[in-house]
């Protein structure tokens, strides 16, 4: 059997062993939705074409770190604020006498009313 080399750790090219600096801390896919929204923004507001939206976009998912996701927005404008999200309307309350109006129906198209004639009514 032969002495293995010592794996290393996928993703450490950050770290510069001359500096005795720990590796910068890695990203997660909240941060990589961030990133490529304002990649997004860009290309919808015409700052970025297709093929460079593209480009960015893959390499912001096979992104490692933070200074990874800052090459690919450097040069871009910061994206517009995103507005809080309205609050939903209160339900409309229902309307008296429909409940009311719906049993006077029902009980006159079961001939529950002697004088009844015929008529039509939207609810």
């Amino acid at each position: 059997m032969t002495a293995r080399e010592p794996d290393t750790m996928d993703g450490m090219d950050h770290v510069d062993p001359a500096a005795g600096e720990p590796p910068e801390k890695r990203i997660g896919d909240r941060e990589r939705r961030e990133v490529d929204a304002w990649l997004r923004q860009a290309h919808d507001d015409g700052v970025l074409t297709l093929g460079e939206y593209d480009e960015r976009a893959a390499r912001c998912w096979a992104a490692r770190t933070g200074s990874d996701l800052d090459a690919l927005t450097r040069d871009l404008p910061d994206p517009a604020p995103v507005e809080p999200a309205a609050e939903p309307a209160a339900p409309v309350p229902a309307r008296p006498g429909r409940r009311l109006l719906r049993a006077v129906v029902a009980r006159a198209e079961k001939g529950g009313y002697r004088d009844h004639q015929p008529t039509s009514c939207l609810l």
